[in-house]
């Protein structure tokens, strides 16, 4: 499972290991944090978009 996708559906209670994977694939502490706060700022402004029924400002798009 990806470390973000991990991060959201366990509400951020990742594990140690978790972020060692990252470290061996050479990510580096300041990697790890902004990919926390990417996390969340989708989050926050996706829940803010959500609670205030704010309207998508693009006309929807049929499925081919």
């Amino acid at each position: 499972m990806g470390f973000a996708l991990k991060v959201v559906e366990q509400c951020a209670q990742i594990a140690d290991g978790d972020v060692q994977a990252l470290r061996a694939v050479g990510f580096d502490d300041e990697q790890v944090v902004e990919i926390l706060d990417h996390v969340a700022l989708n989050l926050f402004t996706n829940y803010l978009n959500v609670a205030f029924d704010v309207p998508v400002d693009f006309p929807k798009v049929a499925p081919r």
